[in-house]
């Protein structure tokens, strides 16, 4: 890459990543609360789990936390560590706005340790930082994949000291493991697969000698075995009412690949898809192979892109979170040092102009989900502590961006300590199980989604909680008692509809809130929850209001 640019000093690489890293961090400078679609979910287990801690009554009757080690770490963690000084949502929001700075720094690495001279693709893997795993807020995964590529160019780069190397990844592999298994084990395959293709590449494909080279070199790598066996034999690994089976479908690959860049416009985010991978495929036919062996690690990406399942055992889109590895790789390491200059400096400033045009679009749509997100917050100031609320968001079955507000509801357990139906029950996967179950289906996510009633499922099955449903089939289903509030976001009440049960309290453009007309919120919440003093009705966003 130096040579593209025609550098004179080495530094050039630093200061372009150190620029990138920083710009890959801006979408999150203009929002609170992080618009990743699985964000306040998270955000609200941890500050039970926080709250918990420090009060094992708040919400007892609602939630427990089970005090266990789950390989699901990477965010959670710092947070808990950093949330007594500067608050659960400032530590939220810090950890994730490192994610993406991490990602980039990560692929500096794997510059660095492997096609320092030739990465005219650069600018082109930068698209996928901020691709499905992270807009979809996966944090956890993207953060642990952001530690597994620097474990996998740290292996390389260590690979004069063997002894120091063998001494760190002992510690290393159960480390990113911990952060997240999906990612634990792809550092492991990257890191195997390299090694393999560089002894076949020595001793050419001989299995005795080869397996004896990997035994030496890569005795660290024995740990995930182990690991694996914990978690798959301790009872954390994942179980729970939300598994859906095991989900294999080849033509959904290509729409999951079709999609990796799934943002605002979608002609223009398919089509940013599309020509990364025609750099790919120019780049080979003018001679640009994968450097130093890397032709082994990315080839097994894509192979366990195409084996693993899309969803098992309540765990949903493992396989699409491989596939911006993959096409990162494949455009970071590949060489262009062959290639006509000309034709490699094109590559270079196309793709890192279209990352900053892809970075503006989102910090763009950032702003308008932020505003969106505090009008919507605002109607916890009319909500007591304690309280329990139905939350519903609509999700469109047409709209292309991804459905950012559609754990919103889940901001109620950290404001008001409220019982809420949209968060995650899933052993073994989160630390948090929902104990308070008014109702068999309206009680974890994703019961709080809803769907316009033109979509095509809604109505043919209204206990489907993942498209049977619109506004008229929750209240058809939704139970006799058990909740204070229903809190509607994307739609709202007809006024037949509210007639008899509900009182509209609350409203904004795109909902409103309603109490039930015989819920104990009329005359106050007994219990501790009763004892809080209830927030005086603002105009303010809660956000901002309710404090962190």
């Amino acid at each position: 890459m130096f040579r593209l640019i025609k550098a004179r000093h080495g530094r050039a690489l630093w200061l372009f990543f150190a620029i990138a890293a920083l710009a890959a961090a801006l979408p999150l400078t203009v929002v609170t609360l992080p618009p990743l679609v699985d964000a306040p979910g998270h955000l609200a287990r941890i500050s039970i789990a926080v709250q918990q801690a420090a009060d094992p009554s708040v919400m007892a009757d609602y939630v427990v936390v089970h005090p266990q080690i789950v390989p699901n770490l990477a965010i959670d963690a710092p947070v808990m560590l950093l949330a007594p000084w500067v608050g659960v949502i400032s530590a939220f929001w810090l950890i994730t706005l490192l994610t993406p700075i991490m990602m980039v720094g990560a692929l500096a690495l794997v510059v660095r340790a492997w096609n320092r001279d030739g990465a005219a693709g650069i600018g082109w893997a930068l698209l996928f930082v901020w691709s499905s795993p992270f807009m979809w807020g996966f944090i956890n995964y993207w953060l642990a994949t952001a530690l597994a590529l620097i474990g996998f160019a740290g292996w390389k780069l260590l690979d004069p000291k063997p002894r120091t190397r063998e001494a760190l990844f002992w510690a290393a592999i159960p480390f990113v493991f911990l952060a997240h298994a999906i990612a634990g084990c792809l550092m492991v395959m990257l890191i195997g697969m390299w090694e393999l293709g560089r002894a076949t590449g020595a001793l050419g494909y001989r299995p005795v000698p080869i397996a004896r080279e990997l035994l030496t070199r890569c005795r660290p790598l024995i740990a995930i075995l182990p690991l694996i066996a914990w978690w798959r034999l301790s009872g954390t690994s994942v179980e729970g009412e939300q598994g859906d089976g095991t989900h294999w479908s080849l033509p959904s690959k290509f729409e999951e690949l079709a999609a990796i860049l799934r943002d605002q416009h979608m002609v223009f985010d398919i089509a940013c898809v599309l020509a990364a991978i025609g750099v790919i495929i120019l780049g080979w036919r003018r001679g640009a192979r994968f450097a130093g062996g890397t032709g082994w690690p990315i080839a097994a990406v894509w192979i366990a892109y195409i084996v693993l399942p899309f969803s098992t055992e309540g765990g949903s889109y493992l396989d699409m979170r491989l596939a911006p590895v993959g096409l990162m790789l494949a455009l970071a390491l590949q060489d262009w040092r062959g290639v006509a200059p000309g034709t490699a400096r094109a590559i270079l400033f196309m793709g890192v102009a279209l990352f900053a045009l892809r970075l503006a679009i989102t910090t763009h749509a950032f702003v308008g989900y932020e505003a969106a997100n505090r009008s919507t917050l605002s109607a916890l100031n009319h909500v007591e502590r304690g309280a329990r609320i139905m939350a519903f968001t609509e999700r469109s079955c047409r709209q292309w961006p991804h459905a950012a507000n559609s754990h919103i509801p889940s901001m109620a357990v950290h404001y008001r300590q409220a019982w809420i139906n949209s968060l995650w029950d899933v052993s073994g996967l989160h630390a948090t199980e929902v104990i308070y179950r008014p109702s068999p289906i309206y009680y974890h996510d994703p019961s709080q989604h809803i769907w316009p009633p033109d979509c095509p499922n809604v109505g043919r099955d209204i206990t489907d909680l993942r498209g049977g449903r619109s506004v008229r089939e929750v209240l058809m289903t939704l139970p006799p008692d058990g909740y204070d509030y229903l809190w509607i976001s994307g739609d709202r009440l007809t006024p037949a509809q509210a007639r008899g049960r509900f009182t509209e309290i609350w409203s904004d453009a795109n909902g409103a809130l309603y109490r039930r007309l015989d819920s104990r919120a009329l005359t106050g919440l007994s219990s501790a929850a009763s004892s809080s003093a209830q927030p005086k009705p603002t105009s303010q966003p809660a956000a901002t209001s309710l404090g962190q």
